[in-house]
């Protein structure tokens, strides 16, 4: 039986360590047509907290220029503008995908919550960029971001949460 954490050269495998919680609030969907939603994220709110105690809000412009592939899957496409509290500015850039189970659609309309267990998958990986010279080490690092909570539901506050990791190469 092999370790499903090391590779079969004998590479362990990276391991995850929490940074962050982020919070992106979003206006009603823009549905341009049936494979691209935009969602306009942070014009009303949002908001960041690290381990470290700090914190900061998502700011215009941010938003998701998602496509809705053939099979259903949603790819994001996320640019958002984070200011911390000292007012330094992250910059946050990616790409994931979303693949919900086949129950989700009823909990969006009856105004449930969706959590990272209605999911088959909803992983993102983000690149932060910052001149802050207290955030600059996130410049050079990988971050894997997972669905906390999700709500769709337009008669609510719509928003979508994530734990932010940081990928580590060594313990």
């Amino acid at each position: 039986m092999t370790d499903a954490n090391i590779s079969p050269e004998g590479v362990p495998a990276p391991k995850l360590k929490y940074i962050m919680t982020y919070q992106a609030d979003l206006l009603p969907a823009q549905n341009i047509n049936r494979d691209r939603v935009v969602w306009d994220a942070a014009p009303t709110g949002g908001w960041v907290k690290d381990i470290w105690g700090n914190k900061g809000k998502l700011i215009p412009p941010s938003g998701d220029w998602m496509t809705v592939l053939p099979n259903g899957t949603l790819y994001q496409d996320v640019r958002a503008t984070v200011q911390m509290e000292d007012g330094a500015l992250l910059f946050l850039e990616y790409k994931g995908k979303v693949k919900w189970k086949s129950h989700v659609p009823e909990k969006i309309e009856t105004g449930k919550p969706i959590t990272w267990e209605d999911h088959e998958y909803f992983i993102n990986s983000p690149t932060i960029t910052t001149e802050s010279k207290k955030y600059e080490w996130m410049n050079d690092v990988v971050f894997i971001n997972k669905v906390v909570e999700v709500q769709l539901n337009n008669d609510k506050k719509m928003y979508v949460r994530y734990d932010t990791y940081q990928v580590v190469m060594h313990s």
